[in-house]
């Protein structure tokens, strides 16, 4: 046991919380709306449809809004696999399918990812 003290004594241990920043943007197409909860965010009104995307996030997760930007997600989690697929699950959700994306550029796109280092 003492040998394996003396070669864990060197490291220090942070707390990583990784990042992801999230920007909508919404064209001419209408207006759509997020409602985010703790665990869920949901699109409504995506290019005037009807239906409602539900996307849920992975466990050890949180999703909020940002209060200096309009439209910002701000995901954050201590798993940095869970918290970069759980942006790219929104990401995906809002993917404009059958139409040219040249003009319809509405979407959900990431604008900043990282970690944020707390000791």
């Amino acid at each position: 046991a003492g040998h394996l003290h003396d070669t864990t004594g060197n490291f220090h241990f942070h707390s990583l919380r990784d990042l992801h920043e999230l920007l909508g943007v919404d064209d001419l197409h209408g207006r759509w709306t997020l409602v985010v909860g703790a665990k869920t965010v949901e699109i409504r009104n995506y290019l005037g449809e009807k239906c409602v995307r539900t996307v849920m996030m992975y466990p050890g997760v949180t999703c909020r809004k940002s209060e200096q930007t309009k439209d910002e997600l701000i995901i954050e989690g201590v798993d940095i696999d869970n918290t970069s697929m759980s942006a790219a699950k929104i990401h995906q959700s809002c993917l404009c399918k059958k139409k040219d994306i040249r003009k319809f550029l509405d979407g959900i796109y990431e604008c900043e990812s990282g970690t944020v280092d707390k000791e």
